[in-house]
């Protein structure tokens, strides 16, 4: 049987974190998607792998930070802008 890792110890190889380092894993881009264990299951991760991951994980991570930036630019664009113009309250009254 091959030597295994966690995703806690894959998680310190790539320096980030294990819950991070799972979404990847289940992710299409880990090319281990398939062997994802079952609910409650736990991973084993073939420590010969841990190189190969480190670049698939980089590419990962760095496109994951471009689709959350292009949703917070998405967001902000669809945010209406505060109206500048005085309402009816503000004017001074004449009496």
């Amino acid at each position: 049987m091959p030597n295994t890792i966690t995703p806690k110890e894959l998680a310190k190889a790539l320096d980030t974190n294990a819950k991070l380092v799972r979404s990847f894993l289940r992710s299409k881009d880990s090319g281990l998607a398939a062997e994802a264990p079952g609910k409650g299951g736990r991973w084993a991760i073939d420590a010969r792998k841990v190189k190969g991951l480190k670049g698939k994980f980089a590419k990962w991570e760095a496109k994951r930070a471009e689709e959350i930036a292009a949703a917070r630019k998405a967001r902000e664009d669809t945010d209406t802008p505060e109206d500048d113009t005085p309402s009816t309250e503000d004017a001074p009254n004449e009496a």
